[in-house]
Order: structure tokens, then sequence, then C-alpha cells
């Protein structure tokens, strides 16, 4: 983020649905980036269990897509964005979620 220029710093994101008619959060339409529910069809890539892990390179879990508990995704990021949109800045995974936003920011119940 440093280094980016003011129009790098940050995405308009708006809310859309995927190719399979599923509501997504739109980063970068053109792109195909979207932030949605964790896809968790194929137990062998225990994506949840990922999510979870304190090891951000287990975060890795799909082509582009950030994907998020699907909890924390119908009630935060949808009812956030539904209807307006708004900016969207991806951090680098350098802190962890308390580092950035306080110990009082807890993600356990989502």
């Amino acid at each position: 983020m440093k280094n980016a220029l003011p129009r790098q710093e940050g995405s308009k994101a708006r809310p859309g649905k995927n190719s399979h008619g599923e509501e997504v959060l739109w980063v970068d339409f053109d792109m195909g980036i979207a932030i949605h529910a964790v896809v968790t069809n194929n137990p062998k890539e225990r994506r949840l269990q990922r999510l979870r892990s304190s090891d951000p390179k287990e975060h890795r879990i799909s082509w582009g897509c950030i994907n998020v508990p699907k909890r924390f995704y119908t009630k935060i990021v949808s009812p956030s964005f539904k209807g307006h949109g708004g900016m969207v800045y991806v951090l680098p995974e350098n802190k962890s979620i308390n580092e950035v936003f306080g110990s009082s920011f807890q993600t356990s119940s989502l």
C-alpha cells in the first residue's frame, strides 16, 4: 500500500451475481474478482479450516476471489454494500486482524 497511487489504494465494489446466480460483491468485475461466501462443496480442500488457520499461506484457496465464512458474508459484507456498493481495501497479511483492528474486533462468532 505504501507504494500505491491514490487510484490503486481501493476498489469500488458493487453487489452482483456470479455465473451460478449466487450473490457476490464484485471487487473487480472485469478481472472476475469478488468477495463471496467460501465454497465448501469439496471437503478435501478443507476451505473453512484453512480460513481459520493462523498461517496466511493456508488462506490461498481460490483463483483470486476473496473467500469469507458464509455467516460473515451474510451478516457483514452483504448488508454493508447492498444497494449502493462502496470501497474495498485489500490489506497485506503481515499483521493479524487483532493487530490491525484491536482485540475488540472478534470474528470467531462470524
